[in-house]
């Protein structure tokens, strides 16, 4: 609402002894407050108007993109690459993935996915539901799915913080490490020191209207148990030391061997970390072993030359040239547009947030360049050596690098993609999403790290910001 604030002159009046007495103090009328948001496009675009800056036109969130009026009556969009508010209700509450009890289990506060961890270390570490229509003797019915990890023995309680549980000394020196996310979960089994003999891990399955079992390139998948439909996939369990860790041009990395074995309550995924890797005296303690599964396939993920399965599950993405020049990555992102169809684009802008890089500044290379992907993929079939094809037609290049010595420590990238938001809106090419690589592959190293829509701290996952 406008304020009209009148004002009128006050005669200045006579004191006693012929003096000028001051006129009366008038308070100066209170400022309206700013309107952030309205529930639909007519109000918020009279109160954009009139206060000179957008507001939000909350009924047409999604639990992926929000969209804002402009004073001048044009939208702004900005689409996620994965949740950043669910339902509740009738309303809309932001992703939070803070643990808190329910009974003897643990749940995130709003999550996009039905997951759950146990408090007391009595049935599935973890778990994931989800539920489905299926048809019956040709009439259509619900029906539930669940996927959970056990270990191998009694865990106890885990310690909690925010959305990690930690269980301590799982096996000599080595912990279970398990992190909520917005669509599901990760873990991961940390050994703090060098092992003394091999290893073994064994996992049991908790399985309900799903199937669960290894790819001809020896990653995981879950598939229906009715229609045979991948429901989830997994690249090959990948184990790394403390130095990969901290950079992909340093450290150690290898794949883990694994197999599904039968068992009295059902199946088990049994990981064995190659002893020769962790006996390695140039190996950098503590080693990470990686055997996640998502239920949800996402669109935000990469394929390097160290990791050549979709990373779906990974909280961060990689795009450049590493290793002096031996190895690359990639990341893939798809953005829905939402209604975006037939819209005339001003403005559209790639948005990742960059917490770490090869080198430092606003000329680092030759950069990352953001392309238009042209053929269909999937994230759960995306590999090294079977990615879509790309076109350079208004490519971008974008030369910024933060999250290395002597500059700030995380910030956003960005690129302009006008042109190509304004073909997938108007239909004239079709909406297979982005790659993110390094914009001259014969360099030797040039590479950043990116927050993904998984990542649970620091900056936001990738955005798509369209007016």
């Amino acid at each position: 609402m406008a304020a009209l604030t009148l004002t009128s002159a006050w005669p200045a009046q006579a004191a006693p002894g012929g003096r000028i007495q001051a006129p009366p103090h008038v308070a100066a009328a209170p400022q309206q407050p700013r309107i952030a948001e309205s529930p639909d496009m007519v109000s918020a675009g009279l109160a954009a108007r009139l206060q000179n800056s957008p507001v939000e036109i909350t009924s047409e969130r999604t639990e992926q993109s929000t969209t804002w009026i402009n004073p001048d009556g044009t939208l702004s969009t900005e689409i996620h690459t994965g949740p950043i508010r669910v339902r509740r209700g009738n309303g809309w509450v932001p992703v939070d993935t803070t643990l808190v009890k329910d009974g003897t289990r643990l749940v995130p506060k709003a999550a996009d996915a039905d997951i759950d961890f146990t408090a007391d270390g009595t049935g599935a570490f973890a778990a994931i539901a989800d539920s489905t229509t299926v048809k019956v003797r040709g009439k259509k019915q619900r029906k539930e799915r669940r996927f959970g990890l056990k270990w191998a023995s009694k865990l106890g309680s885990p310690e909690v913080s925010g959305n990690t549980m930690t269980w301590r000394n799982v096996a000599p020196g080595a912990d279970l490490v398990v992190q909520a996310q917005a669509r599901g979960f990760v873990h991961f089994v940390v050994f703090r020191e060098r092992p003394t003999g091999p290893v073994e891990i064994k996992l049991p399955v908790e399985l309900s209207g799903m199937r669960f079992g290894k790819r001809a390139d020896r990653g995981l998948q879950l598939s229906d148990d009715s229609s045979d439909t991948v429901i989830a996939a997994a690249p090959a369990p990948q184990m790394w030391d403390a130095a990969a860790e901290q950079s992909p041009d340093s450290g150690k990395r290898a794949e883990v061997a694994s197999e599904i074995v039968k068992g009295p309550g059902g199946p088990a995924l049994v990981l064995k970390p190659d002893a020769v890797f962790l006996s390695d005296p140039n190996v950098q303690f503590p080693v990470t072993v990686d055997p996640w599964m998502q239920l949800t396939l996402q669109t935000d993920t990469f394929v390097t030359t160290d990791y050549p399965g979709s990373q779906t599950g990974s909280n961060w993405l990689h795009a450049g040239k590493f290793g002096s020049g031996a190895k690359t990555a990639r990341t893939y992102l798809q953005f829905g547009l939402n209604g975006m169809n037939r819209k005339h684009i001003l403005n559209a802008d790639l948005v990742l947030s960059n917490y770490k890089a090869n080198a430092c500044g606003t000329a680092a290379g030759a950069g990352i360049q953001a392309r238009r992907v042209t053929s269909a993929w999937s994230a759960s079939t995306l590999k090294l050596d079977a990615q879509p094809t790309t076109t350079g037609t208004n490519a971008v290049t974008s030369t910024l690098s933060y999250g290395f010595t002597g500059c700030e420590a995380e910030r956003d990238m960005g690129w302009s993609i006008e042109p190509i938001v304004q073909g997938w809106s108007d239909g004239s090419m079709p909406n297979h999403g982005l790659r993110l690589a390094a914009a001259n592959e014969s360099e030797s190293t040039d590479w950043r790290m990116f927050r993904s829509a998984e990542a649970t701290s620091g900056g936001s996952g990738p955005k798509l910001t369209v007016q």
